[in-house]
C-alpha cells in the first residue's frame, strides 16, 4: 500500500515537472519570437538600403555634384569592401581563438591572436580615416562647410551601430 502511494507521488511529481518545462519552453520561445535577437556581425552592420539612403543624406550635406556623387558612391563601395575583408580576417582569428576552448592540447599562443585581432581593428580605423580624406578630396572649396557635418554624422551612424547591438544576457 505505502509503495502504491510513493510512486503515485513520483508520478504526479514528473506530470508536474513536465507541465512545468513545457511552459517555460513555450515563454522562451514567446520571447524569442517577440524580442528577434540580431546575429552578431562585427563593424558594420548597416543593412545595404541604409548605406544607400545615408549616400544620399551625405550628398545633399556635401552638396555634391553628379559626377561627385558618382565618386562618392564609388569610394563608399570600396570603403564597404575593404572593411568586410577585414571583418572577415577578424572573424577567421576569432574562430581559431575561441576554437581553443575545445582543444586539449593548446599550441596556439591567445595573445598572439589577440594581438591580431587588436591590429585589424587598428587597420579598420585606418581604412575609415583614409576614406574620409578621400571623400574630403572631392570637394570644392565651396564644399568644405558640410564636410564636418557630413564626418560627425557618418560617426554617429556608425557609433550608434554598435550601441544597437543586442546586449548580452547578465553573466555573459
Amino acid at each position: 500500500m505505502i509503495l502504491v502511494s510513493m510512486n503515485d507521488k513520483h508520478i504526479q511529481f514528473y506530470k508536474w515537472a513536465l507541465i512545468a518545462m513545457i511552459l517555460l519552453n513555450i515563454g522562451l520561445l514567446t520571447f524569442l519570437v517577440i524580442n528577434k535577437p540580431q546575429p552578431h556581425r562585427l563593424g558594420n552592420t548597416l543593412h545595404p538600403n541604409e548605406r544607400r539612403a545615408f549616400r544620399e543624406v551625405a550628398a545633399n550635406i556635401l552638396q555634391l555634384d553628379e559626377q561627385q556623387k558618382s565618386q562618392f558612391i564609388e569610394l563608399t563601395k570600396k570603403h564597404n569592401r575593404q572593411m568586410r575583408a577585414i571583418e572577415m580576417k577578424q572573424k577567421e582569428i576569432l574562430k581559431v581563438y575561441f576554437g581553443k576552448l575545445l582543444e586539449k592540447n593548446d599550441t596556439t599562443n591567445a595573445n598572439k591572436l589577440i594581438g591580431e585581432v587588436n591590429k585589424l581593428e587598428k587597420e579598420k580605423i585606418e581604412v575609415t580615416y583614409e576614406h574620409f580624406e578621400e571623400v574630403k578630396s572631392i570637394l570644392k572649396d565651396n564644399q568644405y562647410i558640410g564636410y564636418e557635418e557630413f564626418v560627425d554624422k557618418a560617426l554617429e551612424k556608425l557609433l550608434l551601430e554598435t550601441k544597437k547591438k543586442t546586449p548580452h544576457p547578465k553573466g555573459f
